[in-house]
C-alpha cells in the first residue's frame, strides 16, 4: 500500500513548485518554502510553527520545496555563549528541516511518491510494499510512522500488546521476560504490566488506586499504551518515575505495588 497513506496518519507530500498533486492532497493546505522564507529568522519561525501544527495534528499539507535541499540541510550555528541565550532558542532553520521531511512523501520526482522511513527499514531488512510500508521478516506487514509519538485512533493497542507477568522473588531479567513472553518480540514494542507473584493483582483492572511505576513520562508502550488504556493517571493512587527498566523492575520488590515496564521486542 504506503502511498498516501491512512488518512489517520496525516502523512504530508514534498513536491516541486507548481506541481499538480494526488487527489489525496487536493483539499490539503499548501506552503512554499523558498529562499525568502529561510532569509528571515522570524519567516523561518513562523513556517516552522505551520509545519508543526500539522505534523503534530497529523493532518495532511503539501510543501513546495523552492530551495536545493543543501541549503535546508545547512548546519547552524550560534555563536553567543549559552548564558546569553534565551531558554526558547531554537535553531529554527534545523527545526524546519525536521518538519519538512518528518512525516511527508517525497514527491519532488516523477512516479510514486517515496516514503524514505520505509525506504530506511527496508535497508535492515524488511521488504517494501504489502497492505503497510514494509513487511517484515517474519511476514508481518508495518507502518514506519513518522508523525508524533501517542496513540493513534485506527491504530489503537490490541489487548496482547498489553501483558501481565507475576516476578519470581527475585526479578527476572529482561530476557527471561521475552522468553517466556514470545509474542513481545513479534511487535516493535509491547507494554508488559509485572507485579509481585504474591500479589492479588490479576488485570489492569485490579490495579485501581494502586501505584504505578514506568520508566519515565513519554516512553511509547509504558506510559502512551497505559495512559490510552486508563484514560487517566488518576487511575492510579501514585504514579512514578523509575528511570529504566531494572530499576522499574526492583521496585516491585519495594514500594511500588504495581508497574508498568516498557519492553522493545
Amino acid at each position: 500500500m504506503s502511498f498516501p497513506g491512512p488518512e489517520e496518519l496525516g502523512r504530508g507530500l514534498v513536491v516541486l513548485p507548481g506541481a499538480a498533486v494526488p487527489a489525496a492532497f487536493a483539499d490539503a493546505p499548501r506552503v512554499t518554502i523558498d529562499e525568502a522564507v529561510l532569509a528571515s529568522p522570524q519567516v523561518t519561525a513562523a513556517m516552522a510553527a505551520v509545519l508543526h501544527e500539522a505534523w503534530d495534528g497529523r493532518r495532511r499539507i503539501v510543501v513546495e520545496l523552492a530551495v536545493p535541499l543543501e541549503v535546508l540541510r545547512a548546519p547552524e550555528a550560534e555563536r553567543r555563549p549559552p548564558y546569553e541565550l534565551d531558554p526558547g532558542f531554537t535553531f529554527e532553520r534545523e527545526r524546519l528541516q525536521f518538519l519538512v521531511w518528518a512525516n511527508t512523501y517525497d514527491g519532488r520526482k516523477p512516479g510514486e511518491p517515496v516514503w524514505w522511513h520505509g525506504v530506511r527499514a527496508s535497508r535492515l531488512g524488511a521488504t517494501l510494499g504489502g497492505p503497510a510500508d514494509v513487511v517484515l521478516p517474519d511476514g508481518t506487514p508495518a507502518w514506519c510512522d513518522g508523525g508524533p509519538r501517542g496513540p493513534i485512533p485506527r491504530f489503537g493497542v490490541p489487548d496482547e500488546h498489553l501483558s501481565f507477568v507475576r516476578n519470581a522473588e527475585t526479578v527476572p531479567p529482561v530476557s527471561g521476560v521475552l522468553d517466556e513472553h514470545p509474542l513481545l518480540l513479534k511487535n516493535a514494542e509491547t507494554a508488559v504490566v509485572i507485579v509481585h507473584r504474591d500479589s492479588r493483582f490479576q488485570s489492569l483492572e485490579d490495579l485501581r488506586g494502586a501505584r504505578w511505576a514506568i520508566n519515565e513520562a513519554s516512553s511509547w508502550s509504558g506510559y502512551w499504551v497505559t495512559l490510552q488504556r486508563v484514560g487517566s493517571w488518576d487511575f492510579f493512587g501514585e504514579v512514578v518515575e523509575a528511570g529504566f527498566h531494572e530499576a522499574a523492575m526492583r521496585m516491585v520488590e519495594g514500594t511500588a505495588r504495581s508497574m508498568g515496564v516498557e519492553i522493545s521486542g
